[in-house]
């Protein structure tokens, strides 16, 4: 589990207080996987908290997978996605855990 520090933790938490699930338009389909994926990426960005990478994208799998199963599907093929770019773009370890 990685280790933030104490601000990016703090914004993390002040973050969470109220969370609840988004609703909209797009509630199932390939659509809003890639919107949930969006929406948290803007978030981190908008809160500066790019540290907090891991944490939005974990959030926006759950999000995703919680649409059923095209929301599984298009979660884990975002998440393989992001992987590969990672190792490609910022040559992070590439490590794929299909579980």
């Amino acid at each position: 589990m990685p280790k933030y520090g104490d601000k990016t933790q703090k914004e993390l938490e002040n973050y969470l207080i109220g969370y609840s699930m988004p609703t909209g338009k797009t509630r199932t389909g390939l659509a809003a996987p890639y919107h949930d994926f969006r929406r948290n990426h803007r978030d981190m960005e908008n809160l500066e908290l790019m540290e907090g990478d891991k944490f939005f994208h974990c959030k926006a799998n759950y999000e995703a997978a919680s649409r059923g199963a095209y929301g599984a599907l298009a979660a884990g093929a975002l998440s393989v996605g992001r992987e590969i770019s990672d190792a490609l773009i910022k040559r992070d370890n590439f490590s794929l855990d299909l579980v």
